[in-house]
């Protein structure tokens, strides 16, 4: 009796605990097809740039420091020529996602700070385009450029002052120049952040009210995007730390949307 008593108690907590292990299941299966279809629905709006210079001798391009550390991903990616000699650069630079299907894409200020430099556009089936025009924000870390483009994807913008602690997060971008479309998950850690970084004159820049995530912000997805679980851009990918892992900033996305009405508005889109 006492054998089946124990056999009855342990068939009941097996059939206690199996809804709730069944739901866990399901959640994260939720939660993973969920980021699956985000991904997919995003791939054709997120591109590269492409960073094309004549330089002379060894001298490396100018860009912007980051934590020390946009210009150690700048020099990974330029070939050197002898002294005195002139070559044709091309790298990947930084990513950058459409926002309009008429061909204006969203990137950070610090990928197109040389503006001695000649940028394209480069996009998820490989189609380069040349960057016509660029409009950097002389207050944000935003810069808009302009392709000869019609009928791209756009992403969905959402509303980066809803966004709530713990929600989740996911970046994507072109990572070390060469892995393009890298998608890394996490949720939102903080917002209302402020960071100082150097600028290209080596000094120092506020960057405010900062989104921080812990999805991986690696070198060369600055400018891409931020997305929330409902595939809505809140962010743009900004700023990676190397003093802590899982530290990664992204700029509201509010303040591109401003910037991008107030561009259209002025070149007539």
């Amino acid at each position: 009796m006492k054998k089946l008593f124990i056999t009855a108690l342990i068939g009941l907590f097996f059939f206690t605990i199996s809804p709730l292990a069944t739901a866990k299941i399901l959640a994260d299966t939720e939660q993973e097809t969920t980021v699956i279809n985000i991904v997919k629905d995003a791939y054709p709006s997120v591109v590269t740039i492409e960073i094309e210079k004549t330089k002379t001798n060894a001298n490396q391009p100018e860009g912007f420091n980051l934590f020390n550390s946009f210009n150690s991903f700048i020099r990974l990616f330029t070939q050197s020529s002898p002294n005195g000699q002139q070559s044709e650069q091309k790298y990947n630079i930084g990513s950058g996602f459409v926002v309009s299907s008429n061909g204006i894409i969203v990137t950070n200020k610090h990928v197109v700070s040389d503006q001695s430099a000649s940028y394209n556009v480069v996009s998820n089936d490989n189609k380069k385009y040349k960057v016509t025009k660029i409009y950097r924000d002389p207050a944000n870390e935003i810069a808009i450029l302009k392709i000869n483009a019609s009928n791209l994807k756009a992403v969905k913008m959402g509303d980066s002052d809803k966004i709530q602690i713990g929600e989740g997060a996911i970046a994507m971008g072109t990572v070390l120049g060469d892995l393009e479309n890298t998608v890394t998950s996490g949720i939102i850690s903080g917002k209302n952040r402020t960071i100082s970084v150097d600028n290209p004159s080596g000094k120092k820049d506020e960057l405010k009210n900062m989104i921080q995530t812990d999805a991986a912000v690696n070198l060369g997805n600055s400018g891409g995007p931020l997305f929330n679980t409902s595939g809505e851009v809140i962010g743009v990918n900004t700023v990676t730390t190397l003093f802590g892992e899982n530290i990664g900033f992204a700029l509201p996305i509010n303040l591109v949307k401003k910037d991008v009405d107030n561009y259209k508005q002025k070149e007539g889109l």
